[in-house]
Parts: C-alpha cells; structure tokens; sequence
C-alpha cells in the first residue's frame, strides 16, 4: 500500500473585526471583538492573542433614567395632565416608571373642564325702556370668572285706571 505524506503549511489566524455596539436602555450591546474565519475562534484583539467568547463581551442593557411629571388639574380654560415619565436617556416617555408603556405628552393630556355658570343674579336692573345685567360666575372650585348678558327692557305697562286731568288754577 502506498501512503503519501505532505505538509500543510501553517495558516495562522484571519481575524474578522465585530463592531461595538452600544447597549440601549432595554437591548445589550457588545464590545469589539474578532473571530477568526479561520478557526472559529473569538478574541479579544486583532493580533488573536487573547481568546474570549461572545457572551463575555456583551455589555448589559443600561435600563431607563426616569424623570417623572406630575399630574396637573385641568382648569376651566386649561388642559392639565396625568402623571407621566420620560426617560432622559433614551428620551421616550412611559406610563409608569417602570417604563413599560409607551406614550406621548399629548395622550397623557386632560381635557379642559369649562366653566361651570351658576343660575346668574341680576346686577343691572331693566327698566321701561333700558336693558339690564345679569352677571353669572363660574363655581369651580378656584375659578372667580363672570360673565354678564343683558335682560330686556321690561316696556311700559300702562295702568287700565284713568285719572282725570284738572285744569290749571
């Protein structure tokens, strides 16, 4: 049987660079690293002198940085809001400080109230031929607006009894 023998030469490695990626506050990066197309093999740096694995250079989720927004009461003439967070590193903002649900400063807005006019008071009193004011004001808690509209003139109400005129003395 014949047998032949060769030698290979020795390919050394061919490191392929894997970029850094920056972590997020809810997906893990990693550090640069290099595999070897050659072996398979993962390094730390491009001369392939110092093995390491994939999982060894991930770098952890940063989580969120939550600054909260207190709820405001609407008004009568304002929109207030419910609590809210924003995350001041990823910029996003969240239902609860979990920061689980997204949302938006518009969505977490409340509706304004409107005034709330009492049964009004007659401030101005109409007479025969002029008009009068009834002023009403808002009773919201808060809230001193007024408004006014004009009552009508009450017009003459001729009595039905007669007098007799006297002639001048």
């Amino acid at each position: 049987s014949y047998q032949k023998t060769e030698t290979l030469a020795k390919t050394g490695h061919a490191p392929e660079k894997i970029a850094a990626v920056a972590a997020t506050c809810l997906a893990t990066g990693n550090d640069e690293y290099w595999k070897c197309k050659n072996c398979g093999k993962y390094f730390t740096t491009s001369d392939c002198t110092t093995e390491t694995t994939v999982e060894a250079q991930k770098t952890a989720a940063l989580g969120h940085t939550m600054q909260e927004y207190a709820a405001v009461a609407a008004t009568c003439t304002a929109t207030g809001s419910n609590e809210y967070w924003k995350c001041t590193r990823c910029g996003k903002y969240y239902t609860t400080s979990a920061g689980t649900t997204e949302t938006t400063v518009e969505a977490q807005k409340t509706a304004v109230l409107g005034h709330q006019w009492d049964g009004g008071m007659i401030t101005t009193q109409p007479t025969c031929t002029a008009t009068g004011i009834k002023t009403y004001t808002c009773t919201r808690t808060g809230c001193a607006e007024t408004k006014t509209e004009e009552t009508e003139a009450l017009g003459h109400n001729f009595s039905s009894e007669y007098t007799q005129d006297v002639a001048p003395t």
